[in-house]
């Protein structure tokens, strides 16, 4: 495999008036030269020249339409994980060690195999390139090596972050819509994370050894947080970005973590899956406490947004007839063969 805020004070062409509470612009102060624009305060962080992404607000002004592209209400680009085309659904995806093979399931884009890694590697897919879709990739244990494919150039990079038993937990922590090398460190203890926005080294002691990293924005500010599974006393141990320290106790010796935005609401749920049971615990942030029986002892959890409603799916992958078993949060139950006994489900990449 080769290797192949800054606030903006500036209005543009407006299409049509635009307001929020008392602010109101009819005219452009570039183009037309004697215009002039007041009222409240204003903030607009957005790219210089193209459409401003969601509801851009400051003080009383709201603006939902495009900067120069007046008019439009501008695209957001919505990442699910283990989306692999980019259609807002998460897919169906396994990858076989023994031929290092990925066959990929996608929504909108149709079937997918692609080559990928060798027997040992750790399946690791995420969006390294920032264009809203998950990337293949993986990390070589016995050298610390990321290999990934950047699906929006179509181009192959790889890096070398981390040591031989480092546990390989890649999201966006500096909140740039990339996924940012991140590995944990089970012997000391200690996160390193390599942000893709500036190329910053952070080294974060939290945890200690036994346990187990955990991936998720539990706050819901955009930014993954550091957090741990302690199996010893089944707590979480979180270091929110938006909140602080935060340590909950959910779960039993013997459960999986399996956390997930169960309720929709942009942040990470506190959940686990009970093998001896087949029940799933979580914790939601804005739905409260449910416990649901899906799965039975052997099955691997795999929650994911397969519906595409904004809401992550309580969802198992039967290795033992490589059938996946979906309780769609919007469409229902979904049962689909897809895959082998063999085969390692995507979705369970970052459950350790």
């Amino acid at each position: 495999m080769k290797k192949s805020i800054i606030l903006i004070f500036v209005l543009s062409i407006f299409a049509s008036a635009q307001s929020g509470g008392p602010y109101v612009i009819t005219k452009s102060v570039i183009s037309s030269g004697g215009g002039r624009s007041t009222g409240g305060n204003f903030a607009l962080e957005g790219s210089f020249g193209q459409p401003v992404v969601g509801n851009t607000t400051g003080g009383n002004f709201a603006l939902n339409s495009g900067f120069w592209n007046g008019g439009g209400t501008g695209t957001t680009i919505t990442y699910r994980p283990f989306d692999y085309d980019g259609d807002g659904r998460s897919d169906l995806s396994v990858r076989r060690p023994s031929n290092g093979l990925w066959y990929i399931l996608r929504g909108t884009a149709g079937y997918m195999v692609m080559e990928w890694g060798v027997a040992t590697d750790i399946v690791v897919p995420a969006d390294y390139d920032g264009d809203g879709k998950t990337d293949v990739a993986v990390f070589r244990p016995s050298t610390g090596t990321w290999f990934w494919f950047n699906s929006g150039s179509q181009t192959f990079d790889q890096t070398n972050w981390g040591a031989p038993g480092d546990l390989p937990v890649p999201a966006d922590h500096d909140s740039d819509h990339k996924a940012d090398l991140v590995v944990f460190r089970p012997s000391t203890g200690t996160w390193y994370r390599k942000l893709s926005a500036n190329n910053e080294i952070s080294v974060v002691g939290f945890g200690v050894a036994g346990d187990k990293p955990v991936v998720g924005d539990f706050d819901g500010d955009g930014k993954a947080d550091i957090a741990i599974y302690r199996t010893t006393d089944s707590t979480w141990y979180i270091l929110k970005t938006g909140f602080g320290f935060f340590a909950q106790t959910w779960g039993q010796p013997g459960d999986i973590q399996a956390p997930a935005d169960f309720d929709g609401d942009g942040a990470v749920d506190l959940a686990v899956f009970r093998p001896s049971t087949g029940q799933w615990f979580r914790s939601m942030s804005t739905n409260g406490f449910n416990v649901t029986s899906w799965g039975v002892n052997g099955d691997v959890p795999v929650p994911a947004d397969y519906d595409g409603d904004g809401s992550e799916d309580i969802a198992v992958f039967r290795p033992s007839n490589g059938t996946w078993y979906v309780i769609g949060s919007g469409t229902g139950i979904i049962v689909n063969q897809f895959g082998t006994s063999e085969d390692i489900a995507t979705q369970s990449s970052f459950i350790y």
